[in-house]
C-alpha cells in the first residue's frame, strides 16, 4: 500500500530489539516481499549497533548518566550484554528520507521518532509533531475504551486532529489529556533522543457548544459522539494543547512545547 501511494514506509527497532541480527533478518523478509510481489524502491537500513570499547571509555570518563530510577551502568554490564544499540531519533529517519529512500528499515530507534520524523522533515513544529507521535505510537490505546486499532492523525500548523478508524472507539479530551503522561516518571518532561517535550497546564476557555471532545459548558447540550479530538494550540512557540478534565469555568489543558 504505502508503494501504491508513494508514501515513505518507515520501519523502527526492526525485529523488536533492533539489534544487527534483529536489522539483518527484517531486511531479508522485505527483500523477499519485495522480490515476489516485484516491488521496485530505494531502500535505507540504519544500524543502531555501538562498539563496545566506546561504550566502555564512555563509562569510564562519566558521561553515561542513568535515566530515572535505574542502577549506573558498569562495564560487568556492557560485558555480559550480548549486543549494544543506541536508541535513535528523528534526524536518523530524516538523513534517509532526503536521500530519497522510499523505504526505511532501521535497528533500535524511540518509538516517537518514527511517527514525528516525516512531520520535521516537512517543517513542522517540533512540539505538536512530537506530542502527536507521542500519542499515536501506540494506537487507539488514547482512546474510550482503549484499544490496538490503527489511528489516523492529522498535524495542523501548531495543533492535530486524531481520528480513530473504529467507531466504537472515541479520542476524547480526557484519554488523549491522560495518554500523554502515559509511561513518564516524571508527568511534565518526556524526554527523547534530540530533546526534552516539556508539558505544562495551563487553563483553556470551554467552547459555549461543546468542541469534539470538550465539555459544554453549563446549560448547553453535550456534543455529539465523535472519533477524533483536536489539539488545541497557540502558534508562537510551537505549543499543542490537549484538555484535561473540566473544572468550574474553564478546562485545564495541556502545552506542550520543544526547546531547542
Amino acid at each position: 500500500m504505502p508503494r501504491k501511494l508513494d508514501i515513505p514506509l518507515l520501519i523502527g527497532t526492526a525485529g523488536s530489539a533492533g539489534a544487527a541480527p534483529h536489522l539483518e533478518k527484517t531486511l531479508a523478509m522485505v527483500r523477499e516481499i519485495a522480490r515476489a510481489d516485484r516491488l521496485h524502491f530505494r531502500l535505507a537500513s540504519i544500524r543502531a549497533d555501538i562498539p563496545r570499547q566506546l561504550v566502555r571509555e564512555t563509562v569510564r570518563s562519566g558521561r553515561v548518566r542513568p535515566i530515572d530510577s535505574m542502577a549506573p551502568l558498569s562495564e560487568a554490564d556492557i560485558d555480559e550484554a550480548s549486543h549494544l544499540v543506541g536508541q535513535m531519533g528523528t534526524e536518523a529517519f530524516c538523513r534517509a528520507l532526503r536521500a530519497e529512500a522510499d523505504v526505511v528499515i532501521a535497528g533500535r530507534a524511540c518509538d516517537t521518532a518514527i511517527f514525528a520524523a516525516v512531520p520535521a522533515l516537512l517543517g513542522c513544529a517540533m512540539g505538536p509533531a512530537m506530542h502527536m507521535a507521542k500519542i499515536i505510537e501506540c494506537a487507539s490505546l488514547c482512546c474510550v475504551p482503549g484499544g490496538r486499532d490503527p489511528i489516523l492523525a492529522t498535524l495542523e500548523g501548531d495543533s492535530f486532529v486524531l481520528e480513530s478508524v473504529n467507531p466504537e472507539r472515541r479520542a476524547t479530551a480526557m484519554s488523549v489529556a491522560a495518554y500523554s503522561r502515559y509511561e513518564q516518571s516524571d508527568p511534565d518532561r518526556v524526554v527523547e533522543p534530540e530533546g526534552v517535550l516539556l508539558v505544562g497546564l495551563r487553563a483553556m476557555k470551554r467552547s459555549t457548544t461543546g468542541a469534539p471532545g470538550f465539555p459544554a459548558r453549563s446549560g448547553s447540550p453535550p456534543p455529539a459522539p465523535r472519533s477524533s479530538w483536536k489539539a488545541r494550540s497557540g502558534s508562537a512557540s510551537a505549543r499543542s494543547c490537549c484538555a484535561a478534565p473540566a473544572t468550574s469555568g474553564s478546562s485545564p489543558a495541556f502545552a506542550t512545547s520543544w526547546p531547542r
